[in-house]
């Protein structure tokens, strides 16, 4: 179990430990098999359910012994509608409409993308050359991957999947605004507000009958896709993100993270046999190319409340 918080540090070291940098790689991994996880979560259990109990388990017993974060009520009310409530119930739900894992893993990463360009827009910051490319080439890429799903079912799962990366977007300009003194305090009760706001919900949408009925009837395999939703990806991942992201220059760790669409699309063919167009594959290397060049491109001084790129993909 990974300590319940992360001290700050300013000290920044310039070459990674091997430690370290085995953390590093594990991060991606565990992000890029997360998407293998949700997709075979939907065979057992709704949206809805999948999102108030990955949220619930991530926050409690936790909210007990983690101080509230300095960030008002405003900003983590924001971040989990954002973040938790709408991205994950769009993602599940696209999941469950049959979006590939894989793929969905690289819709996903317009995110970064995405954010770059609200805080341009929200911030009047001048776009850099590489800015301007970068989102170029990740825009193209996006076009041809709708061209090639363009009359098929998988279109719309997709276009939810680019909806949750918005909705992410969004939620990453809210972060931006939040006291980074207790990262893991941040996770753990924004968590704990998007399972208070989901219950409601979840209540009316799925039932009481139903939501017995999946408690019930849920395999192991189903509860331990929920507990690896809750436990690795939520905390201990992010508690690992944080670490490193207060010890080293965000430009070596950052590229990290660029390894969580490839470990997607490996997982996802071994383990559902997705094989992806030649289309497709063109459009995924785009959206890549057009992500490691606004994320390593390094920028000038960063505008006021403009995410860095460390905070875009964590």
């Amino acid at each position: 179990m990974p300590p319940l918080a992360v001290a700050p540090t300013t000290a920044t070291r310039l070459t990674m430990t091997t430690r370290d940098i085995c953390l590093a790689l594990l991060v991606p991994l565990i992000w890029g098999f997360n998407f293998v996880v949700m997709k075979y979560a939907v065979t057992e259990a709704s949206p809805m359910f999948l999102v108030t109990a990955r949220f619930l388990l991530a926050a409690v017993p936790f909210i007990f012994f983690v101080p509230k974060p300095e960030a008002s009520w405003r900003v983590l009310i924001g971040y989990a509608l954002l973040f938790a409530i709408i991205k994950f119930g769009l993602l599940f739900t696209a999941f469950r409409w049959g979006a590939p894992a894989g793929l969905a893993s690289v819709v996903l990463q317009m995110q970064a993308i995405i954010t770059v360009a609200l805080a341009l827009v929200l911030f009047a910051e001048r776009p850099t050359k590489a800015e301007i490319a970068g989102l170029s080439v990740a825009a193209i890429g996006l076009a041809v991957i709708f061209s090639g799903l363009a009359g098929g079912p998988g279109v719309w799962a997709m276009a939810l999947v680019f909806t949750a990366a918005t909705a992410w977007s969004f939620a990453n300009i809210v972060n931006k605004s939040a006291p980074k003194s207790n990262p893991i305090g941040f996770v753990v009760w924004t968590s704990a507000i998007a399972a208070a706001l989901m219950l409601p919900i979840i209540l009316v949408v799925d039932g009481v009958p139903s939501i017995t009925a999946t408690m019930a009837n849920m395999s192991l395999w189903g509860w331990g896709a929920v507990l690896y939703l809750a436990y690795p990806v939520s905390l201990f991942s992010g508690a690992i993100w944080s670490r490193l992201i207060t010890c080293y220059p965000a430009a070596t760790v950052t590229p990290f993270a660029l390894l969580t669409p490839a470990v997607g699309l490996l997982s996802s063919a071994i383990v559902f046999g997705e094989r992806l167009s030649g289309t497709i594959l063109f459009g995924t290397a785009a959206i890549c190319i057009g992500l490691a060049i606004i994320t390593l491109t390094p920028r000038r001084q960063p505008a006021p409340n403009l995410p860095t790129p460390s905070e875009i993909t964590s």
